[in-house]
């Protein structure tokens, strides 16, 4: 894909700093298993945002890649969950874009901030 692209590869600068920060930022919400912990260090959601948003402040990049995190996090955790659990997930992230927060959920405490 990436050598039939017209465009110039090229990633944002600030994008070691912004991940880490991010990633330090979702983990510090515990409460995330060991897999779902494994797998957004090696899914690197904000690698996207960092190719995405090349030429970005590190202020909206950082915004980004917690987006990325948060949304991969969503993701992994409702893997080992079922259709309730998942249902749970999606109403608690759904309220919490629009204004209503439930502290017992991880999702919800992420969207919030």
């Amino acid at each position: 894909l990436v050598s039939i692209c017209p465009y110039s590869w090229k990633t944002n600068p600030l994008l070691e700093q912004a991940e880490k920060q991010s990633m330090d930022w979702v983990f510090s919400y515990g409460g995330i298993d060991d897999d779902v912990h494994l797998s957004l260090i090696r899914t690197r959601g904000p690698l996207l945002a960092g190719h995405t948003y090349n030429e970005a402040s590190f202020d909206t990049l950082r915004t980004c890649c917690d987006f990325m995190n948060l949304i991969f996090m969503i993701d992994d955790v409702c893997d080992a969950q079922d259709i309730a659990g998942v249902r749970a997930m999606r109403d608690a992230f759904v309220n919490a874009l629009n204004g209503t927060y439930d502290e017992n959920s991880i999702a919800s405490r992420c969207t919030r901030e």
